[in-house]
């Protein structure tokens, strides 16, 4: 039942305190939490395999200092550790070496990496929470966590102090009510100053201090960073330094001989594994290794790697490599202490990157830098789609970058360390070699703009739905499998990080020729998107200038909004048109958000912007996630939508505050019978769908859909050539391709949508009736029902169809027609003119004529019979035709009430809706409405 629910509170008695439902539910808590986790974080994750460790015999003083601290032996007054240090001194490896040696009392641990996208500081405490709750199972903490998920889902996306105070505070503080204590544990926190965000890796400083201090938890923390100053900060602040046992690691020649025993313990490790002779390396070439090490540990992996290097011409060659770059750093004049690695990082690495390879490595670092994130699965094949490389393509490039990274078995880029992504980022260290540049970035663009606008829409017999299927270069089977959806939400991502960061300056006429010609429709081909972007006043910007994209505005729509619920509101939101003619679409942005919605062929009126971010949005799964509604919200939404503006100001009003939508709802459930009969709705004429031409049904909706079944349903009656439809001019009109389609989306006729949907298709149709040929009709097919209504019901319900279309007829009933239904001149009139209808639905069942599997109305403008019958043995001869067909085609007698138009005892409207039995049809009304409102 709430397999969907997010972001609401479960106050149902089941759920509260009952003892037998605690193990049945501490799953589904706990499932949750770990989906806000970064499982690749932890020590002993196989995303950091083989994870980075302290040689033997290196750095025993501080890994023996913090194994005393962790264990209580050493400052135990002090549950705070503070590892500082420069880059590439070794912190990560002595984090890893900590934990496998206090593996008994760990009870979590992050390993920051900002290359490899584990920096989301919001799902930090939830990882570690979730981390205790799988460690300890008998503990009672999971079973807590789970229950407190459950009954307040959002907990894991609060701010990071709430995220504490419910993961870790309140919980130990029930084990302890409890006369249960939680035993001590040693919590790593590894590359602090690696979170994505500054302001969060003091805040993290502060909670973790501040429970310590009043011994509300019982955990030891131990934390290794760089040398940052907001961190430096943090920890001089009185409340964190009494607690806290604090570590320098410093670059200095008194590691030298750590150093060169892991030179020479890993060189002859090779030597053996290579069978060179006994004499390699030689001792006076260690000592060359050491000194370019400059006392950085990270670059004596480096160096390793690159001597080892299968790819090469083996290590002997490698080694000499190396050795000539020492010649080169004396000479340099920087004198920073990274310049030994910087040198590494250009000469070694950079520049032996094989030309032709060049440009394609540039953009596989720089997509990925844009695209992944801690939830990316599989990147690499993500980042090949996008770029368009096969897998080999993706592996023999990561192979000119052996020494600084890998391609795991789980396609995970995998940096060694993240100084060689700063090298890359920093100008003034990468110089010419930085990737960050203007050409890249719009080398990406082009390549993102290519496969989105070569994407094409698949339909999923699995899973009844049609989903984008953009070209794929790369696929996997098996748990490497991914979807097709997911390369496409990757590939519109790229596309607007890409347009942040291009520059309109160069080739400024290029750019700005391809966002013009670009069709941003292609943003929708799964309905609506909502997309995060945390700059999109930037990416506003560069639109603006490119001149594709305007502002609209929604007139009175808080006004509203205050009038229909007793709860404030602002609207936040910004309405913009993005593309230019028929490939434009409807963005959306609130704040870091912003939403892509269909619009073509809507206007910019108050009604069609309701309709198109109402009803449209209420049935798409990206919006219904992202307003975290579970199934008896998405149930109260759709009873009201028919009356509440279509739908239309609901859904607004979630995206204006969906973080209240608990409240709105209450209030909405109490009035949706009011709204029923107070809220009216002058409905405008201008078409929420334009009729389809043949052509367009089947380019629009590919087969499976609900429209595309109904229209082949609907060709199939008109082309059986064994039992050949009686009215053989619907058949000539669509071979001649005269006929047009207009879908709806349930066979209630009486829905002021559907109303609206047939009124807008007429009005659009009329004028260019004529042109379509001479045996033209418009075709309103409804989605099939599987439960279908009786013949008397749909017939009540297609006479409130015709009434509500002339109730917003904005021109008069022609003057020759009468109003007055029950008399023999008397026809349906539309926009000034007369019509034939016929209805068919899947109640009939002896009137073989009059069924379809789902109702489908054809509506003939009269002027069509004036030719088939412009002559009297024409019509008879027409008459004949039809009447003969008709007689074989249905297997009960002709309806008597099928008589010419005029006679005295005709009366057309009993032909529109003939009855499955051989009685005279009725109508409840006497006349049709000419107001301009709809009956509520």
């Amino acid at each position: 039942m709430f397999s969907k629910a997010s972001n609401f509170q479960l106050n149902s008695p089941q759920f509260n305190n009952v003892v037998t439902n605690s193990v049945q539910n501490r799953p589904l808590g706990l499932k949750k939490l770990l989906e806000y986790s970064i499982v690749a974080a932890a020590h002993d994750s196989s995303a950091r395999w083989p994870p980075p460790q302290c040689h033997p015999g290196t750095r025993t003083d501080v890994i023996t200092s913090l194994i005393k601290w962790g264990r209580g032996k050493a400052e135990p007054g002090k549950a705070v550790a503070w590892v500082k240090g420069p880059a590439g001194v070794g912190k990560s490896a002595i984090a890893q070496s900590v934990a496998d040696s206090l593996a008994g009392i760990l009870g979590g641990s992050f390993f920051f990496s900002r290359p490899n996208r584990r920096d989301d500081p919001t799902r930090f405490f939830t990882t570690l929470s979730g981390q205790l709750a799988t460690r300890f199972p008998d503990s009672g903490y999971g079973d807590i966590v789970g229950q407190s998920i459950l009954r307040d889902p959002t907990i894991v996306e609060k701010a990071l102090a709430d995220q504490f105070r419910h993961l870790f505070v309140n919980p130990l503080r029930q084990l302890r009510e409890s006369n249960e204590v939680f035993p001590s544990k040693v919590i790593i926190i590894d590359g602090l100053d690696e979170c994505s965000d500054e302001r969060c890796q003091t805040e993290i400083i502060r909670i973790i201090v501040e429970p310590v201090r009043t011994g509300t938890t019982p955990f030891r923390w131990l934390i290794l960073n760089r040398l940052e100053p907001h961190i430096i900060a943090a920890f001089a602040d009185p409340s964190a330094s009494e607690i806290t046992h604090q570590i320098g690691l410093v670059i200095s020649s008194e590691l030298n001989p750590q150093i060169r025993l892991l030179f020479t313990d890993k060189l002859i490790e090779v030597r053996i594994k290579k069978d060179i002779e006994n004499s390699w390396p030689a001792a006076e070439d260690i000592t060359t290794l050491v000194n370019l090490s400059a006392g950085l540990f990270a670059h004596s992996h480096a160096l390793v790697l690159f001597i080892d290097d299968p790819s090469s011409e083996g290590p002997q060659h490698q080694l000499r490599i190396v050795l000539g770059l020492a010649d080169r750093i004396k000479l340099a004049t920087e004198k920073h202490p990274l310049v030994a690695l910087d040198f590494f990082y250009d000469i070694l690495v950079l520049k032996r990157i094989p030309e032709a390879k060049r440009v394609s490595i540039w953009l596989m670092l720089l997509a990925h830098k844009l695209l992944s994130n801690p939830n990316t699965q599989r990147p690499a094949l993500t980042v090949g789609n996008v770029l368009a490389k096969t897998v080999d393509q993706v592996h023999d490039l990561c192979r000119s970058l052996h020494s600084v990274m890998i391609l795991d078995s789980d396609l995970n880029f995998k940096f060694y360390h993240a100084s060689f992504m700063d090298f890359l980022e920093s100008e003034d260290r990468s110089k010419s070699e930085r990737f960050w540049t203007g050409s890249a970035v719009k080398l990406l663009f082009n390549d993102v703009r290519s496969l989105l606008t070569k994407t094409a829409v698949t339909y999923d017999n699995d899973h009844r739905k049609f989903f984008p299927q953009p070209p794929i270069s790369w696929s996997a089977s098996g748990p490497l499998k991914t979807p097709p959806q997911a390369i496409y939400h990757a590939l519109l991502h790229a596309f607007f990080k890409a347009v942040e960061l291009m520059s309109m300056a160069d080739n400024a006429d290029i750019q700005i020729q391809a966002l013009q010609e670009f069709d941003f429709q292609k943003f929708t081909l799964e309905g609506g998107q909502v997309l995060a972007n945390k700059r999109s006043d930037l990416v506003y910007e560069k639109l603006r200038k490119a001149g594709v994209i305007r502002p609209l505005w929604v007139r009175n729509f808080v006004a509203q909004c205050r009038s229909l619920f007793s709860i404030g509101l602002e609207d936040r939101h910004r309405y913009y048109s993005l593309g230019l003619s028929r490939k434009e679409i409807l963005l959306v942005i609130n704040g870091s958000q912003a939403g892509y919605f269909k619009m073509r062929p809507f206007s910019y009126s108050d009604d069609d912007l309701y309709a198109a971010t109402g009803r449209g949005l209420l049935q798409q799964p990206s919006v219904l996630s992202l307003l975290s509604l579970n199934s008896e919200m998405e149930t109260t939404l759709s009873n009201a939508s028919s009356y509440l503006f279509g739908g239309a100001l609901l859904a607004l009003v979630g995206l204006v505050a969906y973080d209240r939508l608990p409240v709105i709802l209450k209030e909405l459930t109490n009035k949706t019978e009011e709204a029923k009969t107070t809220i009216g709705r002058t409905l405008s004429t201008a078409a929420p769908t334009m009729p389809l031409t043949r052509a367009q049904v089947t380019e629009m909706y590919p087969e499976g859909t609900w429209q595309r079944t109904a229209y082949d349903d609907y060709v199939r009656v008109l082309l059986d050539e064994e039992l050949i439809f009686p009215c053989i001019y619907a058949t000539k009109g669509f071979k001649a391709d005269n006929q047009v389609y207009v879908f709806i989306d349930s066979d209630d006729l009486s829905d002021p949508r559907h109303i609206r949907a047939l009124a807008s298709g007429l009005a659009d149709y009329l004028p260019k009736a004529r042109s379509l040929g001479p045996n033209t009709s418009l075709v309103l097919l409804a989605k099939q029902n599987p439960n279908p209504r009786t013949v008397d019901e749909y017939q009540n319900l297609f006479w409130k169809l015709l009434d509500g279309c002339a109730k917003i007829d904005k021109k008069p009933w022609p003057a020759d027609i009468p109003t007055t239904i029950d008399d023999a001149k008397w026809c349906f009139c539309f926009g000034g003119e007369p019509f034939f209808t016929v209805i068919q639905t899947p109640a009939h069942q002896q009137r073989r004529t009059r069924y379809a599997k789902g109702v489908t109305i054809v509506f003939q403008p009269k002027w069509i019979f004036d030719i088939l019958f412009s002559s009297d043995a024409k019509r008879a001869s027409a008459l004949s035709k039809v009447r003969a067909l008709l007689a074989k085609y249905d297997p009960i007698p002709v309806s008597p009430d099928l008589k010419n138009y005029g006679e005295p005892d005709s009366r057309e409207f009993q032909q529109y809706f003939l009855m499955d039995e051989n009685v005279p049809a009725t109508t409840p009304y006497k006349k049709l409405s000419a107001s301009t409102e709809l009956e509520h």
